[in-house]
């Protein structure tokens, strides 16, 4: 059938590639089988990971306050008085950056050696500005509605009306400015 050495020696060379090559397509093909589901588990991982991540920077972790105010509320002879404030979140509205939040600012009056505290609910329409309004517990005021802006994360300037006496006209304004912490 071949008459030539070389031809046999080529033929069979040929068969055995075809042979080896016919034998080991189960396995490249498992291997690639193996790949495709790792690159798949790769990308599940990868997009698990990033849905992590987006979650969490949407959390906010700052969302309670505790500070030193500084106002000159009222016109009692110091001319800056100072308090505490404690102002944690109490609700988050879906609205991006919408939250009720409880303010209780506690005043040391220097000149009457007396404090003021106002419990009051104000809502933050932006993480940086609020409005709000509350009454006074101790008898130095009857109420008082404020409108703060926090410029920087430990810092807050607020205007504050507060109403010391009975009828309407009693309003004067007060600014206050304070240092805050975030947690």
């Amino acid at each position: 059938m071949f008459r030539n050495k070389a031809t046999r020696a080529t033929v069979v060379l040929m068969v055995f590639i075809l042979f080896f090559t016919v034998l080991s397509m189960p396995v490249l093909a498992e291997n690639e089988e193996e790949v495709d589901e790792d690159l798949e588990w790769r990308m599940e991982l990868i997009e698990a990971s990033r849905g992590l991540m987006e979650e969490e920077e949407k959390t906010d972790v700052l969302n309670h306050r505790l500070g030193t105010i500084f106002t000159n509320f009222p016109h009692d002879g110091a001319r800056v008085n100072t308090g505490l404030r404690v102002m944690p979140q109490l609700i988050s509205f879906e609205e991006p950056d919408v939250s009720l939040r409880f303010v209780m600012d506690l005043l040391y009056l220097r000149a009457e050696n007396d404090f003021a505290g106002f419990p009051s609910l104000a809502v933050a329409v932006m993480d940086t500005v609020y409005i709000g309004a509350g009454g006074e517990i101790m008898g130095q005021a009857d109420y008082q509605i404020f409108a703060g802006w926090e410029p920087m994360d430990n810092i807050f300037l607020e205007l504050k009306a507060i109403n010391s006496g009975g009828d309407l006209e009693d309003i004067e304004f007060y600014p206050a400015l304070g240092f805050q912490i975030r947690f």
